[in-house]
């Protein structure tokens, strides 16, 4: 789970409190060499009432990389229904509303997902989420809560995150000026603790308020001296300079120039819910990144998470309602 998201998850033994004795936290920690994943195909499904899935969406450039997550994230979460589990939360991606110049921001949560067709993580997760819709209707007594966050800033963020973060890419895209949104880690896990404890249902947007003007981006990250070209140009650039290993960062990041997403967090606030975190702070929080290690051309590195509440009574209880 080498992400913001999935590192905070990992190393933040507060993630559901320390006065939550009955809950136990199991993580398949997926790696490249060894598919972790597999030790969790059969668990305990008796003791189980929450499983939460998320995937470094951010970091897949890979389709069939991506697709064979979507396939072991899917099949577990089908398992879980079979076998009664009560709610499921799963961590997506605001990407997958995708960067339109007809996108009109900010986005809220009903509007359709169209990611774009160079921005694989966002294609995968758009493809988990229609899963999801499969397997609700199968067990009609699952909640289903989908997370959508901003990009995610943190510790080992995404080469993505911080080509727009800290301005980490060769070129820029000429007159493209965007207001950008983030997201820190530590928000992120906040709503995955309350989309737990208080079992929501349906979906929501995950973002630090407002944007990060252009302005404000360039006195974060100071003077750049790369070249502004045509949109056309900075993609064919970066895909090709992506190709030998020259830069961290492809043409994915083009779209997210041109045209940012931007997503409305009304509804999560609506629970209560608020980003500890600016989206200037965000930024300024955020360690540069660290080697990656990579599966196969995908560079993903994800993670399921099965939350197992030790006490059969809570079941038994959810039996009986």
């Amino acid at each position: 789970m080498d992400s913001p998201l999935g590192w905070r998850v990992k190393h933040d033994l507060t993630f559901f409190g320390q006065d939550r004795p009955d809950v136990t936290l199991t993580t398949t920690d997926a790696d490249p060499g060894h598919e972790r994943i597999l030790q969790v195909a059969h668990p305990d499904w008796e003791a189980i009432d929450a499983v939460v899935a998320l995937a470094d969406w951010e970091s897949i450039t890979d389709l069939d990389v991506g697709r064979a997550e979507v396939e072991r994230i899917a099949l577990l979460i089908a398992e879980a229904a079979v076998a009664g589990v009560h709610h499921v939360v799963v961590v997506s991606t605001a990407l997958a509303y995708g960067a339109w110049e007809t996108q009109q921001n900010p986005i809220t949560e009903d509007c359709a997902l169209r990611p774009n067709s160079n921005l694989a993580g966002a294609q995968v997760a758009a493809e988990l989420e229609r899963r999801l819709v499969g397997i609700r209707q199968a067990a009609p007594g699952m909640v289903v809560c989908t997370l959508r966050p901003a990009l995610i800033l943190g510790e080992r963020p995404s080469r993505l995150a911080l080509a727009l973060a800290r301005g980490n890419r060769p070129v820029d895209v000429r007159d493209a000026q965007p207001d950008l949104q983030f997201v820190h880690a530590e928000d992120v896990v906040s709503a995955m603790r309350l989309a737990l404890d208080d079992c929501l249902d349906g979906v929501y947007n995950v973002a630090a308020s407002g944007t990060l003007p252009a302005a404000i981006q360039r006195d974060l990250r100071g003077p750049a001296v790369r070249p502004s070209v045509g949109a056309r140009t900075a993609a064919r650039v970066m895909r090709r300079l992506g190709q030998l290993g020259i830069s961290g960062v492809s043409d994915e990041v083009v779209p997210l120039l041109s045209h940012p997403i931007v997503v409305a967090t009304d509804k999560l606030a609506g629970r209560a819910w608020k980003a500890g975190y600016t989206n200037e702070e965000a930024v300024l929080a955020t360690a540069p990144a660290k080697p990656r290690q990579t599966l196969l051309a995908g560079g993903v590195a994800a993670g399921l998470i099965v939350v197992a509440a030790a006490s059969a009574v809570r079941r038994a209880g959810q039996r009986n309602n």
